[in-house]
């Protein structure tokens, strides 16, 4: 069974300051993303599918 715990980690006080001082002036609720998370999810994913095309959808709430 694979580990996923690098998945779940959690955020360090550091991190979680900047994004209480990026709340302070943004409308909330707002999306969190860690680009290079994300990078290196897709990487893995192409690497080991390599024949695969691979899409993503977002969906944007209306204003």
């Amino acid at each position: 069974m694979h580990n996923h715990t690098d998945s779940y980690k959690a955020l360090s006080v550091t991190d979680i300051n900047r994004v209480k001082k990026f709340a302070e002036s943004h409308e909330t609720p707002f999306l969190l993303i860690d680009l290079k998370k994300i990078a290196k999810k897709y990487d893995a994913l192409h690497k080991n599918m390599p024949f695969a095309k691979i899409y993503y959808a977002m969906k944007a709430n209306p204003a």
